[in-house]
């Protein structure tokens, strides 16, 4: 091949070269910028719902698990359950819920068209959760909206979302589902007891029949407080103390022991400045009749004067507290000494 031949090959080559490596790098750029457009698709959030939580004025909702439907009123005093206005409700859980279906962001939309709500698993036979919420628009009429979650998928831990009157059908958190994961008695408002042990009890003035006994030695001391430790508010009765539940519970005349002890509260002092202090505080368990419940299991009521509902214990508890109203503690050593001499 001459030398002119040989430039010329060498040329077209070259050429050649510059076209791939150009190819390369605007394919590169374009797949790059494919990348950056995925990624800020999965990562740009989609409104589905935009209304305020506070203008919210009803709310309902079914969920799957607990099978049946609960509705609420908002009033100036806050959320009461429909069919028990007097139910002490969360208050908290309530605006919660308000809050998460008020305003809900999706991941991502998918076109209804072809599909139907059960190929999503939002009919009225596998859906998940059923949300409905009322408002009141700018002039003051009401418009509600309805929402459908479903199951999460199975290939995440995303649900499917659907708005009544919209033919889309969105892809949310999961979390938007969970904000509903509550029964009736999840919504109830709970309340504490005072926390008593060996350590800080000092006295138990035990009151039955007419006659107290004051409990003061370190032997009934610690077995009472032990069997007050078997005190929870895990099982309610009633929600309201007035003179029927009183009376169907014995807890119109019941047995009374008043636990005294000391508690560390903060307290503000002179100067200014925030100090721990420790004071006398005091606490009354008041127990009622005794019961079987459905399982056959003896229980008996019972409640506290700083609480406002009625609660179940274990009989066994009740009548081993009951017992210290004729509790005589055991001689010293030097009193034992003292009878005998």
């Amino acid at each position: 091949m001459s030398k002119k031949n040989r430039t010329a090959t060498l040329a077209v080559l070259c050429g050649a070269l510059i076209v791939c490596v150009g190819g390369y790098f605007v394919a590169r750029g374009i797949s790059a910028a494919e990348e950056k457009k995925n990624a800020e698709e999965e990562t740009q959030s989609i409104p589905v719902t935009e209304y305020s939580a506070d203008g919210m004025q009803t709310l309902s909702y079914y969920t799957a698990d607990n099978g049946d439907t609960l509705s609420f009123t908002k009033t100036d005093s806050g959320w009461t359950l429909d069919a028990e206005p007097d139910y002490p409700l969360n208050q908290t859980n309530l605006n919660d819920m308000a809050k998460a279906i008020s305003s809900v962001s999706a991941k991502r939309m998918v076109e209804k068209s072809e599909y139907t709500l059960s190929d999503f698993g939002l009919d009225d036979e596998t859906v998940r959760v059923r949300v409905t919420a009322g408002y009141r628009d700018a002039n003051g009429v009401p418009f509600s909206v309805t929402v459908r979650i479903s199951e999460a998928s199975s290939f995440s831990s995303d649900c499917y979302l659907s708005v009544e009157g919209n033919d889309a059908i969105y892809m949310v958190a999961e979390d938007v589902a969970n904000a509903f994961a509550y029964g009736k008695s999840d919504l109830l408002q709970t309340e504490s007891l005072p926390q008593i042990n060996s350590e800080t009890l000092y006295s138990v003035a035990v009151t039955a029949g007419g006659k107290t006994n004051e409990i003061t030695d370190k032997t009934g001391l610690d077995a009472l407080a032990s069997l007050y430790g078997n005190l929870t508010v895990k099982s309610m009765a009633y929600y309201v103390q007035n003179a029927e539940t009183l009376a169907k519970t014995g807890l119109d005349a019941p047995v009374q022991l008043k636990f005294s002890y000391k508690k560390e509260v903060q307290q503000q002092q002179d100067d200014g400045s925030v100090a721990t202090v420790t004071v006398d505080a005091s606490s009354t368990v008041l127990l009622g009749a005794s019961f079987a419940d459905a399982s056959g299991n003896e229980k008996t009521y019972f409640t506290f004067d700083s609480l406002s509902y009625i609660y179940e214990a274990t009989k066994e508890t009740a009548d081993f507290l009951t017992a210290y109203a004729d509790y005589v503690p055991a001689l010293t050593e030097e009193e034992s000494s003292q009878a005998e001499g």
